[in-house]
């Protein structure tokens, strides 16, 4: 049996749609339109809406999703959650705000001692091979989304590298045919 929105989640509405509310949750809101409720065990329905923005992030590009998220955080004034080192709980305790405070002085020495390896370049014969790396580089890139990412110039390849790491990824893809910067 499929539930809906009842009445008495939603004053005014008349009889019940089903034996009674399901899930508090959907009946929140006044102006959506009636969704069936899914039973536990049961694959959920999503809304044709919801599809089918799911299926236009699922088509971006790392860098379109990139900025995708850059923007919601503008506009939505969401702040990037700070990172919590491995072995510290969530709990509150008198050492979380010493280890914070250790955390602000690594962060700024990190900061100053981080690298971004840049492709501004490549030499054409060689673009297949430079194309392959950068899929290996990168995460979660298929090859059309690499070639895209190796055409369109300049574009950061790897961030927060030591200078160490930075100046060794640089001679590798120098090595292949690149033309990268460090800054």
């Amino acid at each position: 049996m499929e539930y809906k929105r009842c009445s008495s989640c939603i004053p005014g509405l008349g009889a019940l749609t089903g034996p009674a509310c399901y899930q508090a949750t959907r009946c929140l809101s006044l102006q959506a339109e009636a969704q069936p409720v899914s039973m536990p065990g049961e694959a959920k329905s999503y809304h044709p809406k919801i599809q089918k923005i799911v299926d236009d992030i699922a088509n971006l590009t790392l860098v379109e999703a990139a900025d995708l998220n850059e923007l919601l955080q503008k506009t939505l004034n969401i702040k990037d959650a700070p990172m919590m080192a491995m072995g510290m709980s969530a709990s509150g305790d008198g050492k979380k705000e010493v280890a914070s405070k250790e955390e602000e002085e690594v962060d700024q020495f990190a900061a100053a001692a981080t690298y971004t390896v840049h492709l501004n370049g490549y030499d054409p014969p060689k673009k297949i091979t430079i194309v392959k790396e950068i899929r290996k580089l990168i995460e979660g890139l298929n090859i059309a989304q690499a070639r895209q990412f190796v055409e369109e110039l300049p574009q950061p390849i790897k961030g927060n590298l030591s200078k160490d790491d930075a100046e060794k990824l640089k001679n590798e893809l120098e090595a292949l045919g690149a033309q990268c910067t460090i800054e």
